[in-house]
């Protein structure tokens, strides 16, 4: 449907025409009048080619305004699984509370680069301001939802394409991994063009951009170096939010009894603290091999402590909600 306005500057240039034709035909003599007749037609016949012109040029109003319109917002709980990259299970602060207006700033804060002509260019929003208002609701009520083997999956269709990823609450920071960026991958392998033909260089096609607060997950690589992972970015938490700590309760039988004899020991004074760590991570390891807590877990709380994703402080506390399972 055009615009009304194009429409009446189609309207007034032939009523304008029409009312000249009219007037000179009462007001001239014959011959003249015929002579001004005729010139008020060639007059508008031109002008009729005119109006005819500009209408195929004018743009057409939809019923979609330009900018990032999302057409589709979904938000959902997903189980932590095996084939999850990292095995968080029984290390989320879920279920978690949010104030909206913390949630919408952190979410504000979620900026992403592309590669320049030198470097990366200047940071853009992941989600526009009319996304983020409906999206943190929905996301609010999953964290609040969600228990400790649970993260939160998201997916959002604008014009510019679907963004997907999950985000979860763990030691204290919000975590955010995107895995499609506006129907971009993160990753695009390809043959650099200064390494041998064999070589391959992995390039992200786009990164996530650190803002104050803010620090990249990181994984181990093959070669046992820690390695940033720019799609994945963990975000400092205010004093604003509340962790329920809602976790599934674990009562492995014998664990309980061993941990009560090691814990009674140490505060006899018949072993040392450096034993009473050394006893109880035994028994862990063992609780770990037996099934009863997920695998990698006591490893991963030693990662996360190594590349700074946790204090000293958060080390402790996640450690003895483990042995208060047990």
């Amino acid at each position: 449907m055009r615009d009304r306005t194009f429409v009446v500057s189609i309207a007034i240039p032939i009523l304008i025409e029409i009312r000249f034709i009219l007037f000179a035909s009462r007001s001239e003599t014959p011959h003249v009048r015929s002579k001004g007749t005729y010139s008020s037609m060639i007059r508008m016949f031109f002008v009729s080619i005119i109006v005819c012109f500009v209408a195929s040029c004018a743009p057409i109003v939809t019923s979609e305004n330009a900018g990032d319109h999302e057409s589709a917002i979904e938000v959902r709980l997903v189980e932590v699984g095996k084939d999850d990259p990292m095995p968080f299970a029984n290390l989320l602060d879920h279920p978690y509370e949010f104030y909206p207006r913390e949630l919408t700033q952190l979410a504000r804060t979620l900026e992403y680069s592309v590669p320049g002509v030198i470097g990366w260019d200047p940071a853009q929003p992941v989600f526009a301001e009319a996304t983020i208002a409906k999206l943190v609701p929905l996301m609010k009520n999953k964290l609040e939802e969600a228990s400790a083997l649970q993260k939160i999956a998201f997916a959002v269709t604008s014009s510019r394409g679907t963004t997907t990823g999950d985000v979860f609450v763990m030691a204290g920071k919000l975590h955010w991994r995107i895995e499609v960026l506006q129907g971009v991958d993160h990753f695009d392998a390809y043959v650099s063009p200064f390494e041998f033909e064999s070589e391959t260089e992995i390039k992200p096609n786009w990164i996530l951009h650190l803002n104050e607060h803010q620090a990249y997950g990181d994984h181990e690589s093959f070669l046992g170096m820690r390695q940033d992972v720019k799609n994945w970015i963990a975000m400092h938490i205010g004093t604003t939010g509340t962790a329920k700590n809602a976790t599934h309760d674990i009562v492995p039988t014998g664990f309980s009894d061993r941990l009560g004899n090691i814990e009674e020991l140490f505060n006899t004074g018949l072993i040392s603290e450096a034993e009473y760590h050394d006893k109880t991570h035994q028994l862990l390891s063992e609780a770990e091999a037996a099934n009863i807590l997920p695998h990698g877990h006591l490893r991963l709380l030693r990662e996360l402590h190594e590349s700074g994703l946790i204090t000293d402080e958060e080390l402790a506390r996640k450690r003895q909600d483990i042995l208060d399972r047990l």
